[in-house]
């Protein structure tokens, strides 16, 4: 079975990203609000303080940002006339095609939620 998270790296940390911290054994879900709290939970992971995760982009996730799963055509997901194509889950690919164009507006690794959401917004998604 595929593991369901991963360490994210300093570049993947930003503000308004989704991650879990380990704090006396239990993991706890929280989001980064600024700067200064995404270089604090840093320095915590680096020194072994609160370790963090991020759980890989799941079919879950990608229904949590409007998509619903396509049945009739295996690995695709549509929401008004975009679509969302996992290429396969071992490397994170996606494709996402554009409504408005017909075209592939974004093809390439997604590795979370956050991800997702930042490309959304980044090609107009919704609009």
């Amino acid at each position: 079975m595929e593991n369901k998270y991963y360490t994210p790296t300093i570049e993947e940390f930003h503000v308004g990203a989704t991650f879990e911290y380990l704090r006396n054994g239990t993991w706890y879900e929280d989001i980064t609000n600024d700067l200064f709290e995404c270089h604090d939970i840093w320095k915590d992971h680096e020194a072994e303080r609160h370790p963090v995760r991020v759980k890989y982009l799941d079919r879950e996730d990608i229904e949590e940002c409007g998509f619903k799963f396509d049945w009739g055509n295996e690995n695709q997901y549509e929401s008004n006339g975009w679509a969302l194509y996992p290429d396969n889950y071992t490397d994170k690919r996606i494709e996402i095609w554009s409504p408005h164009t017909s075209e592939i507006v974004f093809c390439g690794t997604i590795k979370n939620k956050s991800e997702l959401k930042r490309v959304l917004k980044m090609i107009g998604y919704g609009k």
